[in-house]
């Protein structure tokens, strides 16, 4: 993707700068107050994440959002979405994956609406092997190679008794935080 879409270091950073805004916007539209928000996020050791299962955490307790190094970049944009919603209080998976989703979506940089698009169409992809042929069949080619790469990304990192250990980690904490599940 980075061959196709442009996207270096410098660019990748404009695009979180962006999809901050975005989130900033989304929650004095829909919560009434305006968070302090970084318009950027950290990025862990490659693989480290990614052998856990995921591709990004947000730390309450720094107050910071890291994203998986090892990922492509169009999926650490998304994943930084959808951090950054962590960060100002969305704590439930599906309450932050939604604010990533219209945040991104309305975000002013085409790049982080491609990469919450990609993002939201692998997860309802995600549910059935048949859905996930058919959208495929109306991406474009560099969609596809995106979504290849991704797939390629979270196989080569994940550890399987890890990924266990982490999110049996995460539900408890989400509990303490009064999340169900």
């Amino acid at each position: 993707p980075a061959r196709e879409t442009g996207v270096n270091p410098a660019r990748e950073r404009l695009a979180i700068a962006s999809a901050a805004r975005s989130v900033r916007t989304f929650v004095q539209k829909h919560e009434g107050w305006t968070p302090a928000i970084p318009a950027y996020v950290k990025y862990p050791p490659r693989g480290l994440l990614p052998t856990l299962d995921v591709s990004g955490v947000c730390s309450p307790w720094l107050l910071a959002a890291h994203v998986a190094a090892g990922f492509p970049p169009v999926a650490r944009i998304a994943t930084a979405v959808h951090e950054l919603a962590h960060l100002v209080g969305y704590n439930g998976e599906a309450d932050a994956e939604y604010v990533m989703l219209a945040a991104g979506l309305a975000a002013d940089d085409p790049l982080v609406r491609y990469a919450t698009a990609l993002d939201g169409l692998r997860s309802i992809g995600g549910a059935s092997g048949s859905v996930w042929r058919d959208i495929q069949r109306e991406l474009p080619a560099t969609a596809v190679r995106d979504c290849q790469e991704i797939r390629d990304a979270v196989v080569r990192h994940k550890v399987e008794v890890v990924a266990d250990v982490s999110w049996a980690v995460y539900e408890g904490y989400l509990q303490t935080q009064g999340v169900a599940s």
